[in-house]
This record gives structure tokens, C-alpha cells and sequence, in this order.
């Protein structure tokens, strides 16, 4: 499913915490470019929890890729997800 959002409420949430119904969930790194760095704000607003895409510019000198006055957002779900890591192995044991 997919929604609307004005973009000040996305751009003010983006900082985290909570306002009008909006709340904070998460920020990840979504992936970057040699100018960009894209990331994935997680939310909830009225009971569902929703996922926007952005990218801003790497560096200062370079512009953000932002939307227009209205964002559109996937309704996202929380799955656990088993990640393996790889670590060295201590000396002696």
C-alpha cells in the first residue's frame, strides 16, 4: 500500500522523535553513490508503519535529490531478519 505525505512533516521527522501523530522509527543507510548517500526513514503515522527512500548530497557542495511538496511512502512491516557475522579470532584460543 502506498500514501502521500507532505514533505515538511518528512523532512521534521527525518530528525527523529515524534510530532502530530508521526513517530520515529529508524534511519538505515540504504546504499551511496559518488555523490550521494541514500537512506530509508521508517515511521509510523496513524497505526502503520511506513518506509520513504531519499538521497542527500555526499558533501556540502552538492545538492539533495528531495521531492517536490508531497513524498509518496510503502507501508513497510518489522521482520527479524538472522544476520551472520564474521570476526577474527582471538589469539589463543
Amino acid at each position: 500500500m502506498k500514501k502521500t505525505f507532505p514533505i515538511g512533516d518528512i523532512k521534521d521527522i527525518s530528525y527523529g522523535g515524534a510530532f502530530d501523530g508521526y513517530v520515529w522509527v529508524s534511519k538505515e543507510l540504504s546504499h551511496t553513490t559518488r555523490w550521494s548517500i541514500y537512506y530509508a526513514l521508517i515511521f509510523t503515522f496513524e497505526g502503520k508503519m511506513w518506509r520513504v527512500m531519499w538521497g542527500e548530497g555526499a558533501t556540502e557542495e552538492q545538492e539533495s535529490p528531495m521531492w517536490e511538496d508531497e513524498v509518496e511512502a510503502d507501508e513497510v512491516e518489522a521482520i527479524e531478519v538472522t544476520v551472520t557475522k564474521y570476526v577474527p579470532v582471538e589469539e589463543g584460543g
